[in-house]
């Protein structure tokens, strides 16, 4: 028999989820309370299976249920009432569909139906699907691939010409050209690159040639200083040159001879360190008359010890000055007076002979004519 608050229950909780019925049955799939929205008679419920409400109870899981009704289509959804590990009963709720709601689950169970059909013959169709994009996708590779290789090729082509180009270059060829022309970045480095080779052309043209001048100039160098050096070798006099820091550059054989030192011990050595305090001295005072504003250069006759041999010297002093003035340091010029001095002497003293000899020669001549005269008389 329905429970008046069972029933009261249940009909405040279909006006809370807005439901069209609510039914309540026990194990024995009896009613025990019902609840229904106002409009719905229980009659359109009646159709409503209980053998669904039994495999709810009997299996313990929910069912849902589709049931038309001259009022409308209801939707019926079947919970079992569990009380601790026994079911008591469930609970059955219905819901009251749209218009047409039924067509459209009878279109849906015939796409349903269908899609069951169409699945028997996926596999088929699934098969040619995958070859017929096998084939597209293949084709696709070949295409990639064919313009992957000519895309490549202008590109690598150029490149390859500029490799060589770079090593024709490196090795001395300033005559490669690269006949490629393009509007994109590759062409641009072509002709950047020929324009590169042209002005190095230019370049190495310009540097041969001031090479070559620079050659012949080395070589007028050289061949004057090796004239200079047969000039100084050949000299008599005794030629000594000091650059702008007082170190020895020049000392030919002659002073050589004078001074009996080599040259290899004196070059590039400063002066002061080769000569003795007084010898300093005199070299001092010789440079007092270099002064600037002083004359050019200046000369003095002197007297020097060289191993144990007395010399007499004429030494001519000067400095050194490019064209602008720059002084470049100075050079000394010194001639032997020995021999020319003992001539002198030699010289003189004949002269003093011959004299003395006249003034002898002069009485003696009367008295010899004296002596004749007598000799012819007597």
């Amino acid at each position: 028999k329905p429970s008046k608050n069972l029933t009261g229950f249940i009909e405040s909780r279909r006006k809370l989820f807005g439901l069209a019925a609510v039914r309540v049955f026990n194990a024995d799939l009896g009613e025990s309370a019902v609840a229904t929205q106002s409009g719905t008679h229980v009659s359109h419920l009646q159709a409503f299976p209980l053998d669904l409400v039994n495999r709810v109870i009997t299996q313990g899981k929910s069912l849902t249920h589709l049931q038309p009704a001259p009022t409308g289509d209801f939707v019926a959804a079947v919970h079992p009432i569990q009380i601790g590990r026994a079911i008591r009963g469930a609970v059955a709720v219905f819901q009251l569909l749209p218009p047409g709601a039924m067509a459209k689950i009878g279109g849906i169970n015939k796409g349903l139906e269908g899609y069951r059909e169409l699945k028997a013959v996926k596999q088929p169709i699934k098969t040619n699907q995958y070859i017929t994009l096998s084939i597209v996708t293949l084709l696709i590779i070949f295409a990639a691939t064919w313009f992957g290789f000519h895309l490549a090729k202008t590109i690598t082509v150029p490149l390859m010409e500029l490799a060589q180009g770079t090593q024709r270059i490196a090795g001395g060829d300033y005559d490669f050209f690269i006949d490629l022309e393009g509007p994109d970045e590759i062409g641009t480095l072509v002709n950047a690159f020929n324009k590169m080779t042209a002005d190095l052309r230019t370049s190495k043209a310009r540097l041969d040639e001031a090479q070559d001048e620079m050659r012949r100039t080395n070589l007028e160098l050289e061949q004057r200083r090796r004239y200079m050096e047969i000039v100084l070798k050949s000299v008599a006099a005794g030629v000594v040159a000091v650059d702008a820091d007082g170190n020895i550059t020049t000392f030919n054989p002659s002073a050589e001879r004078l001074l009996k030192v080599q040259a290899e011990a004196v070059l590039d050595r400063h002066w002061r360190q080769l000569l003795a305090p007084d010898q300093i001295e005199m070299v001092e005072r010789l440079l007092m008359g270099l002064v600037p504003g002083g004359r050019g250069t200046v000369g003095k006759q002197i007297r020097l010890s060289v191993g144990g041999e007395s010399l007499t010297l004429m030494v001519h002093l000067g400095f050194l000055r490019d064209e602008s003035g720059k002084n470049l340091g100075m050079v000394v010029v010194f001639e032997d007076l020995t021999e020319l001095e003992k001539a002198q002497r030699m010289a003189a003293w004949r002269e003093v002979a011959r004299r003395i000899a006249h003034e002898v020669k002069n009485p003696l001549t009367p008295i010899k004519l004296s002596a004749q005269r007598l000799i012819r008389r007597y």
